[in-house]
């Protein structure tokens, strides 16, 4: 018995008593809805600018994480205080998360709207002069090179002002069929060059996939986390790497982790 109540004392010193952790609780609860201002705005700003599916992720964020508040709330008023702190944490966790997926979603399409127009314009002259090497060198080329350029054209055709987020994706995974299709073709210097211009785009779609897959993560499968922890991973790798090619290598890695499978 005395042991039980020296292990008891001991994990009440450590931990704090059911009162001070339900008070500390309720304070990470006051903290987390201060410092979040007021996410439903961001979606508001959103709506008129830009198409449906460029702030679907943020207001689902936005609803979610007010929901996972007021299950906090509930927990807190529940009767059981070490039950009701342990729910309450885990609520109080998502919420946190999922409103900071909400700033992540507004900023990433913000971002997207100013470099959109841009990035679509270079990747069409990248792609028209992919098609000239293809169409001047088919035997070192993919077999089916020029028939998936062409397609990506098509692609950077079809996309819209209002649509910036997906322009940004399509520039993507445009310029990383051109990579596949054309191998070593162009001159290590134009692979550099074309690398450095992948990489900033590629990154951010990386980040933007990545942060949405943590936000929703909870109900995910166990090969849905080993992905997410596999993107997790790829993404610093690809922050730290000083080669652009590595780097790019793995921001590509990041987002297929979490957009495929």
């Amino acid at each position: 018995m005395n042991a039980t109540q020296e292990r008891l004392s001991e994990w009440t010193r450590t931990h704090g008593t059911p009162a001070s952790r339900t008070a500390a609780a309720r304070a990470r609860r006051e903290e987390i809805a201060r410092t979040s201002g007021d996410p439903a705005r961001l979606v508001t700003e959103a709506r008129p600018r830009f198409d449906d599916g460029e702030w679907t992720d943020a207001d689902r964020a936005d609803r979610e994480a007010r929901a996972a508040l007021a299950r906090a709330d509930a927990a807190l008023d529940g009767q059981d205080a070490d039950a009701k702190v342990l729910e309450a944490s885990i609520a109080l966790r998502r919420a946190e998360r999922l409103f900071r997926a909400v700033e992540d979603a507004h900023r990433f399409v913000l971002q997207a709207s100013e470099n959109a127009a841009a990035e679509v314009a270079a990747a069409q002259a990248e792609i028209a002069a992919a098609l000239e090497i293809a169409a001047d060198r088919p035997t070192e080329v993919a077999p089916d090179a020029a028939e998936r350029l062409r397609a990506a054209a098509a692609d950077l055709r079809s996309t819209a002002e209002r649509r910036p987020r997906a322009a940004i994706e399509v520039v993507a995974r445009v310029r990383e069929t051109r990579d596949e299709v054309l191998g070593e073709v162009p001159s290590a210097r134009r692979r550099l060059e074309a690398a450095r211009a992948a990489l900033s785009g590629t990154l951010a779609c990386a980040r933007a996939a990545v942060a949405a897959a943590e936000a929703f993560a909870d109900a995910r499968s166990i090969e849905d986390r080993l992905r997410l922890d596999a993107a997790r991973r790829e993404l610093a790798a690809a922050r730290s790497a000083q080669d652009a090619f590595q780097a790019l290598a793995s921001a590509r890695a990041a987002w297929h982790a979490v957009t495929e499978g």
